[in-house]
């Protein structure tokens, strides 16, 4: 627990006793624990705290107002609260109280509002690619916060919307924080305008000292270009006042005309908040990327047969095949007749060989039997 009065480190917390430093009441106008310190700013620090009387989780931003060294200065500190009286919106937080502690230079206004838990953008770029469909999701998502702001009467212009003033809560929706830039708020010289804003996003009538609605959409087109080309906008200015943000990324023909819309240099050419959800609204979105395969997914089978009530395919001759041998005619007997069909194929050897056979037999029988019937003269001379 951190004491309200002095902000001293309590150990242990107790918040029923006093501030053994200060000895002070540690709480908040008696209601809010401080716990934790969550953001701190050029002039401002934010804690995480608790409502005692609810028990629900507050944000505190404590904006030390004594030691400023303006009256406009002073003003955009406690204008702050008052804007944040009248907002109503979901990507915006809900304003709760508003107490001032300390006197003197040491006097701190503090600003009760809902806490926004999750990360901010500037923290998400740690380990995490923007892809340009996310960055059409986000500028989609965060007009629809500026067209509430600017269609106001009169408008609410924020003036230092950056990647690390958007929260995404825990359903990943976005919030819009830090309203009023009082703590980023100092004195030009040579004048009594006071600038706001955060260099590298703020736009070029900002340095002026004016703030019109169209500044707000400057400073989001710098934002889409810092999550897209992961770099400090502060690199992309030239010392003419141009920013050279297309050679540091690429993105489609519809987003890149749009971030060129919203960075004009002129404000007077920038489309307004609604115009320019219009167009983020009819961006296409980019292709999904494609999903690797499952290594456990089972194989498919690939079929060879033929599909169902498939028409067989015609049989086409092949041009390079050896022509078929030509037919030969059928020997023909003695009488002139055609012989007996050929004997099929893998079976006639062996039966030509056994008609050879029984013919030589038949041959070497008749042979015998002719000589023995020439008589013994024949065969060897006369009988005795």
């Amino acid at each position: 627990m951190i004491c309200a009065e002095c902000l001293t480190e309590l150990t242990p917390p107790s918040p029923e006793s006093p501030c053994p430093s200060c000895g002070a009441d540690p709480r908040l106008d008696g209601r809010y624990a401080l716990l934790a310190r969550v953001g701190r700013g050029a002039r401002g620090l934010v804690y995480r705290a608790t409502d005692l009387q609810t028990g629900e989780p507050v944000a505190v931003k404590q904006v030390l107002v004594g030691h400023l060294d303006s009256d406009k200065a002073r003003e955009l500190a406690a204008r702050e609260g008052r804007v944040l009286r009248q907002l109503q919106h979901p990507g915006v937080p809900r304003w709760r109280d508003e107490r001032v502690v300390g006197r003197g230079r040491a006097a701190a206004l503090c600003l009760v509002q809902d806490f926004v838990e999750g990360p901010d953008l500037q923290a998400e770029l740690a380990d995490h690619r923007w892809t340009e469909a996310e960055a059409i999701e986000l500028m989609a998502e965060v007009l629809g916060i500026l067209a509430y702001l600017h269609g106001l009467h009169p408008p609410v212009v924020h003036r230092d919307l950056k990647p690390a003033n958007l929260i995404r809560r825990p359903d990943g929706r976005l919030c819009l924080v830090d309203f009023g830039a009082a703590r980023d708020a100092f004195s030009a010289e040579g004048g009594g305008t006071t600038v706001a804003g955060t260099f590298g996003f703020m736009a070029p009538e900002q340095f002026a000292g004016e703030g019109p609605p169209a500044s707000d959409l400057y400073a989001l087109g710098m934002t889409v270009v810092a999550l897209l080309s992961r770099r400090a906008p502060a690199e992309l200015h030239g010392r003419d006042g141009a920013v050279a943000w297309r050679g540091a990324l690429r993105v489609g023909p519809g987003l890149q005309a749009l971030l060129s819309a919203l960075l004009d240099p002129d404000p007077a050419r920038r489309p307004t908040a609604a115009a320019a959800l219009q167009r983020a609204r009819a961006l296409p979105a980019a292709p999904p990327a494609p999903q690797p395969a499952d290594a456990n997914a089972p194989a498919r089978e690939i079929s060879t047969a033929p599909p169902p009530f498939a028409e067989p395919r015609p049989t086409v001759p092949d041009p390079f095949a050896p022509p078929p041998p030509p037919e030969l005619p059928a020997p023909r007997g003695s009488d002139g007749l055609q012989g007996p069909p050929a004997p099929p194929a893998g079976g006639g050897r062996p039966r030509v060989v056994a008609v050879a056979v029984v013919a030589a037999l038949l041959v070497s029988a008749l042979v015998t039997r002719g000589l023995t019937s020439l008589g013994p003269d024949l065969l060897g001379g006369a009988a005795p």
